[in-house]
């Protein structure tokens, strides 16, 4: 009798281990699909493949926006750590950041290329509001921030 019930326990314990190892595999493999690998490119570095493409960047070229995209990925590091308390602050800064380093990217671009780069942010700035429309037009799925069951604010 105490055989069995010792077997059985074991049996138990052994199905209780190897479910919860397979749950640890499968965890580690879904946060190895969804970080982004080494060689992909930040979404802010320049010159990306496909600006090279479009804009048909030479050499220089494509070595000056190098050298402007890692200095002005330095300078919003510094001031992240800088204003991480007051994010208005380096919203500020930031918009002031990003008009320069538009400045030093036409300087480094020819006429035609100016008017694909425009064209070319114009339409990513569509994308980004048509998102955001899509965003704030979800309705009340009960997510993060949608306000779920609470009562409505008194007045």
């Amino acid at each position: 009798m105490k055989t069995k019930i010792l077997a059985i326990l074991l049996c138990f314990m052994g199905t209780t281990i190897s479910t919860y190892a397979q749950s640890e595999t499968k965890t580690t493999e879904k946060k190895e699909q969804t970080q982004r690998p080494r060689e992909r490119v930040r979404r802010d570095s320049l010159p990306n493949q496909k600006m090279i493409k479009d804009l048909s960047l030479n050499d220089d070229q494509i070595k000056k926006l190098k050298d402007i995209s890692a200095n002005y990925n330095k300078k919003t590091k510094e001031l992240r750590d800088k204003y991480k308390d007051d994010r208005a602050t380096f919203m500020e800064k930031m918009k002031s950041q990003n008009e320069e380093r538009e400045k030093e990217i036409n300087n480094v671009l020819n006429d035609e290329q100016k008017k694909i780069w425009e064209k070319q942010k114009k339409e990513q700035a569509e994308q980004m509001k048509k998102m955001r429309e899509n965003r704030n037009n979800r309705g009340d799925r009960g997510g993060r921030g949608s306000g779920g069951n609470r009562p409505a604010p008194r007045q």
